[in-house]
C-alpha cells in the first residue's frame, strides 16, 4: 500500500486488519504531505507516490495487489479534470494491469468539490481497469452522522483509522 499521512496515521490498524484477514506479506509506505508525482525525497518532502511505487518495486515488493490511498494532497495543486486524469493515469501506468487494484478516494473540507471532481476522475479510470476499484473513503468521511476526523477536516481520529482500514479490507475481499 501506497499512501499520504492518512496512510500512515492507519498504519498499526490496516496491519492488524490485514493481517486478521489472512493477509502475511503487508507493506504499506504512508508519509505526510506525499503527492502523487510531486516531491522527490529532499528536504522535507517525501518521495512522491509514482517514486515510491517505483523504489518498492526494485527493492523486489511484488504484492499480489496493490491499494494506492493518494489524491489528498493533489487537491491544492491541480484544478480540472485533465491534471487529476494525468497523475491518476501515471501511477496506474506502473502498476502491471494484470494485479489488481484499490484505489481509495479522497476528502478535504476545505477542497469540497476539487475532492468531488478528483474522485469522479478516478471512478472513471480505475473503471477501465479490469480488477480494481475505488474504495468509498469520501462517503465516510463526509457522512454528517460519521465522527471519523480530526478537527483539521483531513485527518482520521481513532475511529476514523478503524473506518480506514475496514473500508480497504471490505475493497480487497470484493476483489
Amino acid at each position: 500500500m501506497v499512501g499520504d499521512s492518512l496512510t500512515e496515521a492507519s498504519v498499526r490498524v490496516l496491519t492488524a486488519s490485514l493481517t486478521a484477514v489472512g493477509f502475511t506479506d503487508i507493506h504499506i509506505e504512508g508519509k505526510k504531505n506525499r503527492r502523487i508525482e510531486v516531491g522527490n525525497g529532499f528536504g522535507e518532502a517525501p518521495p512522491s507516490g509514482l517514486l515510491t511505487i517505483a523504489a518498492m518495486q526494485k527493492a523486489g515488493v511484488s504484492p499480489d495487489v496493490w491499494v494506492i490511498e493518494l489524491g489528498t494532497n493533489d487537491l491544492g495543486g491541480y484544478k480540472d479534470a485533465q491534471g487529476f486524469g494525468d497523475i491518476v493515469d501515471k501511477a496506474m501506468a506502473l502498476i502491471p494491469p494484470t494485479l489488481p487494484l484499490v484505489w481509495v478516494n479522497t476528502f478535504r473540507t476545505d477542497y469540497p468539490d476539487r475532492a468531488k471532481l478528483f474522485n469522479l476522475v478516478l471512478q472513471g479510470r480505475i473503471g477501465s481497469r479490469r480488477r480494481s476499484l475505488v474504495a468509498d473513503w469520501y462517503s465516510i468521511a463526509s457522512a454528517p452522522d460519521q465522527i471519523v476526523l480530526r478537527d483539521d477536516g483531513v485527518h482520521p481520529n481513532a475511529a476514523g483509522v478503524q473506518a480506514l482500514s475496514a473500508l480497504v479490507v471490505q475493497a480487497l475481499q470484493r476483489l
